[in-house]
Formats: structure tokens, sequence, C-alpha cells
């Protein structure tokens, strides 16, 4: 499959190359715009000079012909596709990786091209070069160098290796806004975080929204590293499977298989899902140290690690209390299979002396431990220890690795449940987007719900359903319904079995190529979850 899905996109190129192609084979020195169907750069260590802004339009293939295949910016880069017609960057043999997009530092004080921006492009197989240009180390497909702003929205980043940030590195005083971009198996090899880093003293802005990271992987950071002064919001995020690992572990830099955070840094999260991910030493979910960090209505449920299994809130010279409002602390353990240390512990979170955490309005079904194993250190406000069966437990076997059934494992919603308008009755000044992962309204009910997925009745019938656990029907068919998109999002819904030109014909719905789930419900009150590829 993989050797035939190689041959097609080579031939894809070549079928371009023959419709319209330009070959570059010099820099960019002024202001200079390709609409080719296909460039190829015949240009080793090609560069965009200062004060020039190289514009790519969508449905552009840009081949690279040379060994030394990266896009060197000292002035500005816009490269924005479209949903239906995207920006593909490769090599000339597509099984080589290309050498990413280098911003390099710039002088603050310039004001007019100061701004690149990335939309709709498919960015993957890319790795770091191993030049002793540190703009070359950093980050596997784009490094973002000092004074620049990045604008980097509906990309998917994949398959993408550096040695400090497996995808992305962002400078100190650089800022990057993400938008609704896909991370998916990213490695950092020597420098964390899998996904995203920024620089040890920490970037001006990190701005992430509607992402989605799974399966990236780092010895710190497993997809994102946080360094010092930095100041980040993190909202309607889902991390899945993200993971630290190393095969040098006594160097003790295994942390927070999600996210590392190293302060003084000023982190907050939104709406963020943080489900599965794994850390080799601690912060199955989140690592924070030193840092001014807010949860606001997360849910962080079934990680893993050897110390805190959901997060770990090292020891904190400035005395500063993590604020956790609204969220969810679930279903989060040590790691099986692996043999752990005597003073392994923290199932839920694992607390230094030093930190204490403010919760608000949060569930939490896991021991709270203190560094000398002291339980329930910490202010409670409105919050409350509990068993919840999730569903995961029993259950897990049924469900592929997707955003809407991540949504089913963690949530412990059931009919009257406590987190069901449960929430801080007054909402006004956390921020919170409008809506939750899956599409939702933030609000719906009396009040906000705790955790990052608002409650929906539609939801709800399924997960009783399968709570019930009726027993397998022969004979079963397809009654309705919904298709939603990797993230989780809600495209349509039908009628009978799901079948792509009906659906289209019944909807007017026209889908785009990609993964997508659709949830059948089936004769006899039956489920069924699955992955459907559209090419």
């Amino acid at each position: 499959m993989k050797i035939s899905i190689v041959g097609l996109f080579s031939a894809i190129i070549l079928s371009n190359l023959y419709a319209s192609s330009l070959v570059i084979t010099s820099d960019v020195t002024v202001n200079t715009t390709w609409d080719a169907d296909s460039i190829i750069i015949d240009k080793e260590f090609f560069e965009v000079k200062e004060n020039a802004r190289l514009t790519i339009a969508s449905g552009v293939n840009i081949v690279f012909k040379k060994d030394i295949s990266l896009i060197t910016v000292y002035g500005t880069i816009s490269a924005i596709g479209k949903e239906s017609d995207s920006i593909h960057i490769t090599r000339m043999n597509p099984q080589k990786t290309w050498q990413g997009i280098r911003l390099v530092s710039r002088d603050n004080a310039i004001k007019d091209l100061d701004s690149s921006y990335i939309e709709y492009c498919d960015l993957r197989n890319a790795m770091s070069s191993g030049s002793d240009k540190s703009y070359e180390q950093e980050g596997g497909v784009l490094h973002c160098g000092k004074g620049n702003f990045v604008a980097l929205k509906h990309c998917n980043i994949s398959k993408v290796m550096g040695e400090f940030g497996g995808a992305i590195y962002v400078d100190s005083s650089a800022s990057i806004q993400i938008e609704n971009c896909t991370f998916s198996s990213n490695k950092a090899t020597f420098y964390g975080g899998g996904a995203i880093t920024t620089s040890p003293q920490g970037a001006s802005l990190l701005s992430i929204a509607n992402c989605r990271f799974q399966y990236n992987y780092a010895r710190t950071g497993g997809a994102i590293r946080i360094g010092k002064g930095s100041k980040a919001e993190i909202n309607n995020c889902i991390f899945y499977n993200d993971t630290t690992h190393s095969i040098n572990p006594v160097l003790n830099d295994l942390k927070g298989g999600a996210l590392a955070i190293f302060g003084p840094a000023d982190v907050t999260l939104r709406n963020c899902l943080i489900y599965h991910c794994r850390s080799y030493g601690k912060g199955g979910g989140i690592y924070s140290s030193d840092a001014s960090i807010k949860l606001i209505n997360c849910t962080i449920a079934r990680n893993a690690s050897v110390y805190g299994g959901g997060i770990y809130f090292a020891r904190d010279s400035l005395a500063s209390s993590p604020l956790l409002i609204n969220t969810i602390e679930g279903g989060n353990g040590r790691i099986p299979g692996v043999k752990l240390p005597r003073d392994s512990a923290g199932w839920g979170m694992f607390l230094d002396s030093s930190v204490t955490p403010i919760f608000q309005y949060c569930h939490l079904s896991d021991t709270v431990y203190d560094y000398t194993i002291k339980p329930y250190q910490g202010e409670f406000i409105h919050s409350r220890y509990y068993e919840t069966d999730f569903m995961f437990r029993a259950l897990a076997s049924k469900y592929p690795p997707t955003a809407v059934e991540a949504y089913q494992l963690s949530s412990n919603f059931a009919g009257n449940d406590l987190g069901i308008d449960g929430g801080t009755p007054d909402t006004t000044g956390l921020g919170l987007p409008e809506f939750d992962v899956l599409g939702q309204k933030r609000i719906n009910g009396s009040a906000i719900d705790i955790g990052a997925i608002e409650y929906n009745d539609s939801l709800l019938k399924v997960e009783t359903i399968f709570r019930k656990l009726r027993p397998q029907h022969f004979n079963v068919q397809c009654l309705n319904g919904t298709v939603y998109s990797i993230d989780g999002r809600l495209i349509g819904q039908f009628t009978g079995d799901f079948v792509l030109p009906a659906f289209r014909s019944s909807t007017g719905i026209k889908i785009s190529r990609g993964l997508y789930i659709v949830r059948k419900n089936l004769t006899g009150g039956e489920l069924r979850i699955e992955r459907v590829l559209v090419r």
C-alpha cells in the first residue's frame, strides 16, 4: 500500500510537470508570486532575500530537485492554499525528506514586512539538517526566528523530524498563531517537544486553537515543550497518544507526555482534552515547573506515567499556585507492564511539597499526592473526589482512537451526573471559546458543564446503549448516523447506510478528501463507529 501511494503521488507530480511548471534557479530578491501548477526548485540553499515577499498560490506543488532542499526566508512568505486546493511541498523523489522553511532572525524594528502566512499547506516528510547553523537544526519543518510573526492555519504537519523541536521551533521574541492544524507522528530527536518547541528563553507569544496532536514523540514534551518567559494560550485542542520516551532514561528528562512547561511562564489551557498520553518519567499528561498555569474546562483522562499519571506539578520556587477550574481528572495511572521504582506515586496528580494548587469546581477521581505522599494537598472550592467507572475500562477495545470516541471514553456524564451544569456559575473572565472541541455550544443548560465537552443528549443516548451491554444481533442494518471530521467536528447526518453519493445528494455537502469518523446507529439499539477514508 505504501509503495502504491508513493507511486501515485509521483505520478501526480509528473502529470503536473506536464501541465504548467516553473523552474527556479535563483533566489527571490523582489516581491514574487508563484502560481504555476508545479514549481521545481533547482537550486541548493534557496533564499527569499530581505525586504522581499514570496507569495505561493493555492494548488501549487513545490518540488525540490537538489539534496539541499530548504527555503531560507530573510523577508517573508505567504503560502495560502484553499481547502479544496492545498499547497504541497516535497522532493523530486518523494521518498526522501525535504528540510523545511527557515524564517531567520530579523531586526525587531522592521515593521512593513514582519508577518508570514502559511495556510492549507501539506507539510510532511521533512527533517532538519545537520548543519552547524542553529536555524537549520531547530524545527523539522518550520523555524520561526527572532522578530518573526507567523500565522499557521489549516495545515497538516506529519512525519516530521527535528533535533530541536520535532516540527516547529519558535525562538525568543518570536510569535506564532496556530489554528485548525493537525500534528501527527512528529518526533524531536534531541530536544522536545515532538510537535512544537519554544526557545529555552521562551517565545513572546504562542497561540494555539482548534488543533489536534497525536502520536508525537520526544524526550521532553511529547507534543509541546514551552520554555521560560513564554506566554501560551491553548484553546479547544486535543492531545492523543503523545509520548515521552528515551533509550537513556537516567538523564531524568522524560517529562510531560502531552506538554512540558518550564517556567517562569504564563500558560493557559481551555477546553482541551488530554487523553491516553504517556511519559516514562513524570507527568503522563502535563509536566509543569515554576509556571503560572491555568486549566479551564479541561479533561485529563487515561494518561499514564511513573510519577503523576495525569499531571506532575514540580517544585515551585516562585510559590505560584496552579489554578484548575471546571476540570476533570480521571482514569489516569501508572504505566502498565513497566517496572516501577518503589516511590512511584500519584495516579492522578503528583505535587511537590511547595505546590498548592487551587481547584475550583473540579472533579478529581484519583488521589492527589504531594512530595511526601500526603493526600489532598491544595485548596478545594466546590470540588469533589469520586470514583468513576469510565467506559474505556471495560470497552476500550470497541473504539478506534479518535476524538469522537475520546469524548465517549473520557466523559463520565450520565443523566444525573453532577458534572452537568456543575461548573462555576459565572464564566466571566475565563476567556472560554464559544464552542467545545466537538463544535457544540459551550454552555448548554443553566450553567457550564465540567470538563472539555459540553453535555449533549444525542451523545448520551449512544453512551446509554453501550452501558446496557446489549448482546450482538445478527442481520444488523444501519438506521441512520452522523459524520464527523477526524478532530470531532460535525459534518452532517444521514439516514440508511452511509453511501457517499447519497450523502452528497441528500445533504448538499461535498466531503473533501481525508479521514472521517462515521457513527452508525444500528437495529437492535447497537452502535458502530468506523473510520472512512474519502479519496
